[in-house]
């Protein structure tokens, strides 16, 4: 397999050694992490997060976040209440968790409208043979 350091070599630019880091890259509000000096394959998992995988095996190289403001406001938000000052570095696996819960709402709310379908469908099994008698509203007033 051929490194990212072999391809840039025709260069004659040296590359820096490489380092398992996480960076933050401001301009796309994303933060990547690769463990291996290799290229990957991107897997999406739901907004925020996207797994990046060996390109030629099915094994985790890196991770990649997106909205990482959102999800750091949210993170300081969860550390606060529950009584944790400031803090300057955080646990990358800390982030991961809130990234992929933090769009839990919206599949909940795909949740409760696929099961409101669901139910109007049984609804009307029920009601399907039942009739109604003449309605009186004069008496509803």
């Amino acid at each position: 397999m051929t490194t990212n350091a072999e391809v840039w070599s025709p260069h004659n630019v040296p590359l820096a050694k490489f380092e398992r880091v996480a960076r933050y890259i401001a301009a796309m509000d994303c933060l990547i992490y690769l463990r291996e000096d290799c290229s990957y394959r991107a897997v999406r998992l739901n907004p925020y997060t996207t797994v990046l995988l060996h390109p030629y095996e099915d094994r985790p190289v890196g991770v990649k976040m997106k909205g990482v403001r959102f999800l750091s406001e949210r993170l300081h938000a969860i550390f606060k209440a529950a009584g944790s000052e400031k803090f300057k570095t955080i646990n990358l696996e800390a982030f991961w968790e809130v990234a992929l819960t933090a769009s839990g709402e919206m599949a909940i709310k795909h949740a409760e409208s696929e099961r409101q379908s669901q139910l109007k469908k049984r609804v009307l099994e029920v009601i399907k043979d039942a009739e109604v008698e003449e309605l009186d509203f004069a008496e509803a007033a």
